[in-house]
């Protein structure tokens, strides 16, 4: 309702906030509601944490010599899922600051 408030607003549209109640129920117009921002993964701190296999030094010195992955959650609305794993080699031009 605030929403289509504010946006009504900005049409130039002077609309009160009861009024634009009224007449999103007329229209069975309802405002999702967000949720949340939920942590996916929640560290156990007694857990022995992995190796830092790298060190964190992401340097190659040529093609096919290291290789990471990048993982990207994506919501859904049955919750967060892993939306893809794009593996690539780390190289002097694919790295950013």
């Amino acid at each position: 309702m605030a929403m289509v408030t504010r946006a009504l607003h900005r049409k130039g549209v002077d609309v009160a906030r009861c009024t634009a109640e009224r007449l999103m129920a007329e229209l069975c117009i309802e405002g999702v509601i967000r949720s949340q921002q939920r942590r996916t993964t929640i560290p156990e701190p007694s857990a022995p944490r992995p190796p830092d296999l790298v060190d964190r030094d992401f340097t190659a010195e040529g093609p096919d010599q290291f290789w990471v992955a990048d993982m990207t959650y994506v919501r859904t609305w049955s919750g967060p899922g892993l939306g893809r794993l794009r593996p690539g080699r780390v190289l002097p031009h694919d790295r950013r600051t």
